[in-house]
């Protein structure tokens, strides 16, 4: 998976899925979240796209840059 893919899929999860009081919004949020930390395990560049998400979802840091297109 490219960057640009992963930050993309990032920007789109439900960061606050756990306050759901449906369980299946909240299970199919935790499956998403268990994909994207294992995809950030893989690549460093992808771990620090998923920790300035989650930093901006949970402690109102700053919206990450989209990557750009390498030429």
């Amino acid at each position: 998976m490219d960057v640009r893919k992963y930050w993309t899929q990032c920007r789109l999860h439900d960061w606050h899925y756990m306050m759901s009081d449906d369980p299946e919004v909240y299970r199919m949020g935790k499956a998403e979240e268990d994909r994207l930390v294992t995809i950030a395990h893989s690549d460093p560049a992808m771990a620090e796209i998923y920790r300035q998400w989650q930093d901006n979802a949970h402690n109102c840091g700053p919206r990450p840059a989209e990557p750009k297109l390498e030429d």
